[in-house]
C-alpha cells in the first residue's frame, strides 16, 4: 500500500502551527500562573475575571463563560461560588430576561483583577514586549473565528463571538 507524504510544504506547515499553539497554550497558562501566585488567583480564576470586565456592565452567563475560558460548566459553577464567597463576583438578573442570571466583578474584583494584571507586567514584557506584532496574531485569531462562524462548532465561545459588547 503506497502512502502519501504530508511531511511538507502547506499541509505540514499548518500541523506545526497547530502543535506549536497547543505548546504555546499550556506554556503561557502555567507562566501566567506563576506570575499570578502572589495575588491568590490561579490562571483560570484570573481568565474569568478578566472576561467578566471584558463585557462591562452587560455582564455574561456562567455558560457562556464556561465555554470562552475552556472550562465544564460544573467546573465553573465550583469557581463561581468560590469567587463569589470572597466577595469578587456577582450576579444579577438580565433585564430583558429575568430567567437569565448574569455575572460581573464587584469592586473587590476589580481591585483584584487590577492588582493581577499588574502582576504579569513582567510576563507581557517579556512574551509581547512593546512593538511585538500582537495583532497580526489577533488578525489570523479573528479570520479563523470568523472561518468557524461559517462551519460552526457547538458551544465555541470567543471574546468576538460573545453576545455582549465588550467593555472600551
Amino acid at each position: 500500500m503506497e502512502s502519501t507524504s504530508f511531511g511538507s510544504g502547506q499541509t505540514a506547515a499548518f500541523v506545526r502551527v497547530v502543535l506549536r499553539f497547543a505548546v504555546f497554550s499550556r506554556d503561557l497558562r502555567r507562566m501566567l500562573a506563576k506570575h499570578l501566585k502572589s495575588t491568590q488567583l490561579n490562571d483560570t480564576q484570573f481568565l474569568l475575571l478578566f472576561a467578566c470586565r471584558e463585557t462591562a456592565n452587560q455582564g455574561i452567563s456562567q455558560i457562556d463563560l464556561a465555554a470562552l475560558v475552556g472550562v465544564s460548566p460544573a467546573q465553573m459553577s465550583s469557581l463561581v461560588e468560590h469567587l463569589q464567597s470572597q466577595q469578587l463576583l456577582e450576579t444579577w438578573r438580565c433585564p430583558t430576561d429575568r430567567r437569565k442570571q448574569r455575572l460581573r466583578l464587584t469592586s473587590g474584583g476589580n481591585a483584584l483583577l487590577d492588582a493581577a494584571l499588574a502582576q504579569i507586567q513582567p510576563l507581557v514584557q517579556e512574551v509581547a514586549p512593546e512593538g511585538t506584532e500582537l495583532a497580526s496574531v489577533e488578525v489570523a485569531l479573528r479570520r479563523f473565528d470568523e472561518r468557524e462562524t461559517e462551519t460552526p462548532v457547538a458551544g465555541r465561545i470567543t471574546p468576538e463571538t460573545l453576545p455582549y459588547k465588550r467593555a472600551a
